[in-house]
């Protein structure tokens, strides 16, 4: 890789976003998924692959590097379970993909044709029987793949066009197999180098050495320590991650012959390592620790860290990492605490650099909030990495929510991008987290320090942290907040210090210490008493004078319990039990409990109702004044009232429901006045109530609900229940057409296109005519039943009329128009039967009898699927080669779609033998289609 070397002149790109700094932000805009992700250059550098995502559908996108132009190759939609894993390049024609489709574990290789023109690829499925252990062709082109049949494991090399095959012709067997191997991993020279094995519930490492003979080497499972290979040394040695012999995650060599450690290659004083990169050399290129909170990546190579610093000058006050590098070209994502980050392309040798993708588009007009890392003392003097986000100022409510992070052993909280912590911000808190003793990547010490230390030197930890805070800021009201064990956390700080804490928010946490021995089946099991013993302690009664359950009656602050009645972890009977004594003691407290939900959300909807439903509690419990946004506070009801009302994870409620639903409307909200007709228009819960339910439709339409005009219409023209006002209702019918609301639209031109209405309301017929949209079903129906009475007509300047619909609405070129026969035949009234219609038919007189077609309307432009197409059906006899028409007709049709046509023989002078003709012909009279059929 060549040194930057000059200046950097930055394309296209702009640092500083204006924003609105002094505006609330819509919870959608925080709780979502990131729109691009991951970007990873082809080895000539030409292209990129790349993960888009919007509204929960997303594809797989090819970036030309040199203008940045993009070709969808895969799409996949979350609401399907559908999703991409992984993907790489194999080389520059080449991409393995692997992903979830429709909740099936699928792979596949996506093969790329490039010209100048366009960009063609075609997608094959790889056989699920197969496992790709390469990610590159190796020197002699071909890829190591390991077929997997039931336990059976063979280890392959396929070419790339035999990896889409079941049956490969050109697949060799590896020469040296290791018995009972269950995989097998790849040298940087992309050969097998090492394998596993299962033994008595352990998993064995094999090296095969210089002579090819395989030699066990050591378990994984015998230990809790930490052991990733990184890369390879020598044919011998490689490099781990590991504390097995130190306090910290360290580079060290470990020797597989041997089965012994070697010369730690890096350590870090403070952090434990999470990363390390090896060259094809076998030297280490760089290491990796999360440093504040964010991954720092420190290069060993001279060289790469000069290049590097040179990078990392053009995004001042950011953290980079370079995603992919090929050549002189790199891709950077630069972010920051308060900046979700964005994705560049880095070219060293002309000196540019080009923005590439916003990692969430939604955020480039709104401000985060930036978090504040600061190191802290405790009681014993250990230090602990504590993380303060302030309130959003212009928002600010003077309250600290001190939010415990859950595990609480081997787990810990970071500095990226968390849409909670900004929700909170942004709506006037300010947040402080603290990686307390039990937290991990400070090493093995600090993490052991919180075993068996659950509401004890944990919950210390935590009161030393904030008391830090304390004495550089000052907050008028505090609460505690957590999930999982933040859940217990918070509860027992507000237990311990009733006079700090003024409410609680504890979510999916864990509330009765010895019931976590025998919630649940696997209690009985022994790995699973022993996990929990290590992080809880022995099973002990001294568990209940440090278990929530047991110390409701000492809580003195309002507290919300939300759980998931399913959660598998922190199961509901802890919720339960907690709430059971809360009440026999006559605490403060609200609770929801969320159907079909584990231990936490899986939709983001989900999360930012519970967001919401936080920030309502605490300003209730605090008597802090609402939102100033009304709009986004009207939203907040809505969302809360909605899930009372409808058929989903909250159980009903209407009183609240409804409540909600008013102050939402008070606001202006349409949506929720709406609702709140609805309910009391059907009487669901509440007293049905005519007068009301129109005052709130009135509501909704003058706010321009759309759905709001056909409810009044149906109101007004109902002359049973309903006060009857006809030119109301059609004044409403026409206010929902007007806002685009589908089935307003198709009623309107339903009564408008009424024949023995219509002289009056040609124009405005058509007009509502032409906005239904036709690619649903019941609206074809409409505007079918509308053309055919306009075609049966004597009117020509209807017929006129219709047509020029056509021609604007449905504008098609005729003559691309093509008819697709699939079938035809006689068939005797009341059933189907198929003859032979090149000869004639013979068929009893007293039998009704008639012809049938089945056709399909074609077109070779792809833009005219499902559009309308007229066209007229004519039938005739054939007499001396002269033709007497029978019956004529206009039908519509949908492009795409097939039909069957039949004409049943019922007049007297129809019913003789002889030849028939049915003929179809476009509004041109261009004949589409004639057939002719015998009847004898």
């Amino acid at each position: 890789m060549n040194k930057l070397v000059g200046l950097f002149v930055v394309a296209g790109l702009l640092f500083i976003n204006i924003v609105n700094a002094n505006s609330y932000i819509e919870p959608k805009k925080l709780f979502d998924n990131p729109t691009a992700s991951r970007y990873i250059l082809s080895e000539n550098a030409q292209y990129l692959l790349g993960r888009r995502l919007f509204n929960g559908r997303g594809y797989l996108e090819l970036v030309n590097v040199e203008d940045l132009s993009s070709t969808k190759l895969i799409h996949f939609d979350f609401r399907n379970q559908t999703y991409i894993i992984d993907y790489f390049w194999i080389d520059n024609h080449h991409v393995y993909l692997k992903g979830l489709y429709n909740g099936i574990a699928m792979q596949y290789l996506v093969k790329l044709e490039f010209s100048a023109d366009e960009i063609k690829f075609v997608v094959d499925s790889i056989p699920d029987k197969y496992k790709l252990l390469s990610k590159r062709l190796d020197n002699d082109g071909r890829l190591w793949v390991l077929e997997r049949i039931r336990t059976h494991r063979t280890l392959y090399s396929l070419t790339i066009d035999d990896l889409t095959k079941s049956n490969p012709e050109n697949a060799k067997t590896f020469d040296y197999p290791l018995d009972d191997a269950i995989n097998y991993f790849l040298n940087h020279d992309g050969k097998p180098a090492f394998g596993l094995t299962s033994e008595n519930e352990e998993i064995y490492v094999w090296l095969l050495d210089k002579n090819n003979q395989w030699k066990k080497s050591y378990g994984l499972l015998s230990t809790r320590s930490k052991f990733n290979v990184v890369g390879w040394i020598d044919e011998n040695k490689v490099a781990v991650l590991s504390n097995e012999n130190t306090d910290k995650v360290v580079l060290i060599e470990f020797d597989l012959s041997k089965n012994e450690y070697g010369d730690i290659l890096f350590e870090h004083a403070k952090y434990d390592l999470t990363v390390a990169r090896m060259n094809s050399k076998g030297e280490v290129v760089l290491v990796g620790y999360m440093d504040h909170g964010m991954i720092n990546y420190e290069y060993i190579d001279s060289e790469l860290s000069e290049e590097r610093q040179r990078v990392q000058a053009l995004f001042a006050n950011k953290r980079i990492a370079i995603q992919s590098m090929e050549g002189s070209t790199l891709v950077v994502y630069a972010y920051a605490s308060g900046d979700s980050g964005s994705f560049y392309l880095v070219d060293i040798n002309s000196n540019k650099i080009k923005h590439l993708r916003y990692s969430y588009d939604q955020h480039k007009d709104i401000k985060l909030t930036p978090t504040v890392v600061k190191v802290v003392k405790n009681r014993e003097g250990e230090e602990l990495e504590t993380y303060f986000t302030p309130a959003a100022k212009f928002s600010d409510l003077n309250v600290l929510l001190v939010m415990p992070h859950g595990g609480p052993v081997g787990v810990r909280d970071d500095n990226y991008y968390d849409p909670l912590i900004q929700f909170l911000s942004n709506r006037g808190y300010s947040i402080l987290r603290v990686n307390y003793s039990g937290s991990t990547g400070f090493g093995k010490a600090h993490m052991e320090k919180g075993r068996g230390q659950l509401g004890l030197k944990i919950e210390r930890d935590i009161v030393d942290s904030v008391n830090a805070l304390l004495k550089e800021r000052s907050f008028k009201k505090r609460c505690s907040i957590g999930f999982s064990y933040g859940g217990y956390s918070a509860f027992m700080l507000a237990v311990d210090q009733p006079n700090d804490y003024q409410c609680v928010v504890a979510g999916f946490g864990i509330y009765d210490l010895k019931l976590l021995f025998n919630d649940s089946n696997f209690a009985a099991i022994k790995e699973y008493r022993e996990a929990v013993e290590y992080v809880v302690g022995e099973e002990s009664e001294d568990l209940k004078e440090r278990s929530p359950v047991y110390l409701a009656d000492k809580l003195n602050s309002p507290i919300l319990i939300v759980g998931g009645k399913e959660d598998p972890r922190a199961r509901i009977e802890h919720s339960n039990r907690l709430k059971y004594m809360l009440g026999q003691y006559k605490k403060e407290y609200e609770y929801l409990y969320y159907n079909d939900t584990g231990h936490g959300h899986d939709s983001w909807n989900w999360d930012i109702h519970q967001a919401i439903l936080t920030d309502q509690f605490i300003r209730k419990s605090l008597e802090l004044p609402a939102i100033k946004d009304k709009k986004l506070r009207a939203e907040d009801y809505f969302t809360l009232a909605s899930a009372y009302e409808f058929d989903d994870i909250v159980d009903n409620n209407t009183v609240k429901a409804v409540a909600l639903y008013r102050d939402a409307a008070a606001l202006g909200h349409a949506n929720s006045a709406f609702n709140l007709a609805a309910i009391v228009h059907r009487g669901d819960g509440v007293t049905k109530n005519y007068n009301m339910a129109v005052e709130f439709y009135r509501r909704a339409d003058e706010l321009n609900f759309p759905d709001a005009g056909i409810r009044l219409y149906n109101i007004y023209s109902d002359k049973y229940e309903g006060p009857y006002d006809e030119k109301l209702a059609i004044k409403y019918l026409r206010r929902g057409a007007k806002l685009e609301h589908q089935p307003a639209i198709q009623k309107l031109a339903s009564i408008l296109c009424d024949a023995e209405k219509i002289d009056n309301n040609l124009s405005e017929c058509i007009a509502n005519l032409s906005k239904i949209d036709t690619k649903d079903k019941d609206s074809f129906k409409i505007v079918q039943s509308i053309a055919d009475s306009f075609f049966s007509s004597d009117n020509v300047e209807r017929i006129e009329t219709i047509k020029n619909y056509f021609s604007t609405s449905h504008a098609i070129d005729s003559g691309q128009l093509t008819i697709k026969k699939n079938s035809h035949g006689i068939y005797r009234w009341g059933q189907y039967s198929k003859y032979d219609i090149e000869k004639p038919v013979e068929v009893p007189a007293e039998v009704q009898y008639g012809y049938y077609l089945k056709f399909g309307l074609r077109s070779p432009v792809e833009e005219d699927a499902s559009k309308l197409v007229p066209v007229k059906v004519r039938w005739s006899y054939i007499e001396d080669e002269a033709e007497k028409p029978l019956f004529s007709s206009y039908k519509v049709y949908e492009v795409g779609a097939d039909y069957r046509l039949s004409y049943l023989l019922l007049k007297e002078e129809e019913t003789v033998s002889g030849k028939y003709a049915l003929e179809i012909l476009n509004l041109e009279d261009e004949l589409l289609l004639r057939q002719v059929f015998y009847i004898d």
